[in-house]
């Protein structure tokens, strides 16, 4: 498997291809705070300048981002992938790092959105901590490497309507594995149970992390120019919120737009 090492921020509305957001990284971005922790990844040497920590750490979890299920193949038709597939990854996860990140060699759990897959849990195989590439003032972020998928349900799963064979669906991950999170139906939440301006079309991913049925973190993705437009619609610019849950209010803990 070829393993690309830098990160990439690029605009994207393609939502044929399954990539809908503005953000694209060719490795794992995982919204992280955690201290204390023995063996966590170290920014490599050759980083410079002084990491920009974020500036509002999450609490509800260590580690929480959305990514990209891509299924891989050794055959194509018309330049796509087709079956029989090789391999699956989890990539595209588009939340930024923050000050410390995970243990190489834990594991973290995986959440299938919007499709009848269980949830899984990868190991971390890298973890690297890097300068954000859309601009030097913006928080550093963690590229994180998952290794491959095994479950067999991930290479059977058939793609979201719009979506590609190789792009099926999209998955939450949280950081350190958790057996209990599970995703919510955002259109069961309520309106009022929502964040901010937020619509059951513009959230991407909701989670529960407890099994009893709270929505603990959201992410949202909506139209730059109108919070309530969902992406589905068209949009020249995507925008992304993320909010977690804390003594029963939503608290803004990440924020995203064009570069």
């Amino acid at each position: 498997m070829k393993i690309v090492r830098i990160s990439v921020l690029m605009k994207t509305n393609n939502s044929k291809n399954g990539l809908s957001m503005y953000r694209l990284t060719l490795h794992i971005v995982l919204t992280l705070c955690c201290a204390g922790l023995t063996g966590i990844a170290q920014p490599p040497q050759a980083s410079s300048g002084r990491p920009i920590p974020h500036p509002t750490p999450i609490s509800v979890v260590r580690g929480f981002g959305t990514a990209t299920v891509v299924r891989h193949s050794n055959q194509q038709k018309h330049g796509l992938n087709v079956r029989p597939w090789a391999s699956v990854t989890i990539e595209n996860v588009f939340t930024v790092g923050w000050k410390q990140g995970p243990i190489v060699g834990t594991r973290m759990t995986v959440i299938p959105l919007g499709v009848d897959v269980a949830p899984i849990s990868v190991e971390i195989v890298r973890a690297e901590y890097a300068a954000n590439p859309c601009a030097d003032e913006l928080p550093w972020i963690w590229s994180i490497e998952l290794a491959p998928v095994k479950s067999g349900a991930f290479f059977d799963a058939k793609p979201l309507r719009e979506r590609r064979n190789d792009t099926l669906f999209d998955v939450a991950v949280v950081y350190p594995e958790d057996a209990m999170a599970r995703v919510v139906d955002a259109h069961r939440i309520g309106h009022r149970n929502l964040p901010p301006n937020a619509t059951p079309d513009t959230v991407r991913a909701a989670i529960d992390l407890h099994g009893d049925g709270t929505t603990d973190v959201v992410e949202l993705s909506f139209c730059c120019d109108d919070p309530r437009k969902s992406t589905s619609t068209g949009c020249d610019h995507t925008c992304t919120r993320t909010y977690e849950r804390v003594r029963g209010r939503w608290r803004l803990i990440d924020r995203g737009g064009p570069c």
